[in-house]
């Protein structure tokens, strides 16, 4: 679904009278929220997964 979404994002941009700069710029920005995003979701799970192995 993310892959859908960028994908027509890019399309977007090709189509517009944007330079190719600003769509690199905009790609990088994307990616970098994503890998935000997913290093936050792992270490919500590792926080679980040492709560449940923990022993009291």
């Amino acid at each position: 679904m993310g892959q859908a979404i960028l994908i027509s994002i890019v399309l977007h941009f090709r189509h517009s009278q944007n330079q190719e700069k600003s769509v690199v710029q905009f790609l990088v920005h994307m990616l970098r929220h994503v890998q935000v995003h997913s290093q936050i979701h792992i270490t919500q799970q590792n926080l679980r997964l040492g709560q449940n192995t923990e022993w009291p």
